[in-house]
């Protein structure tokens, strides 16, 4: 049986949704604190995300949470990594050509990053789906669309 090891914390952060409603320029009240941690390239941060809340009766925004906008320049939902690894293992992968192991075993005994030989392929496939994003966003179809359903689901 294998003994999770504590995350050495490298840095802290606290990052804040918006502090004024966009539908009626209320000030709009925290509505909850989220603890996150991402393991990036230069070590395991620390997120505290404040999420927030219009509190105005009969606003369009009302009871609508809104988060940090910066948290998903930093992470994937729901990912433990950050997306300067995801991006590292794309870059490895498909520019150098190396190996699911090779990549494997650099991040974690050259970038220290404790990590999985299948997260690194579950990362390298997320890795995939943000360049057909990308690449769907030229032609604006992709971005006419994800308008339409509020975002990536």
């Amino acid at each position: 049986m294998m003994i999770a090891q504590p995350i050495e914390i490298t840095d802290e952060l606290t990052l804040t949704a918006p502090q004024k409603c966009p539908d009626d320029g209320s000030t709009m009240w925290i509505r909850q604190h989220r603890g996150r941690t991402v393991r990036t390239l230069s070590g395991a941060l620390s997120l505290t995300l404040r999420d927030t809340e219009c509190q105005v009766k009969g606003c369009p925004g009302e009871g609508r949470i809104y988060r940090p906008y910066e948290e998903p320049l930093l992470a994937l939902p729901d990912s433990s990594f950050g997306l300067d690894v995801v991006l590292k293992i794309g870059s490895l992968r498909l520019r150098e050509g190396w190996s699911f192991p090779r990549i494997h075993g650099y991040l974690r005994e050259e970038c220290g990053i404790p990590i999985g030989g299948m997260t690194v392929q579950y990362l390298h496939r997320d890795y995939l789906a943000l360049i057909q994003c990308q690449a769907g966003a030229t032609n604006g179809e992709l971005r006419r669309q994800l308008r339409q359903q509020g975002g990536i689901l």
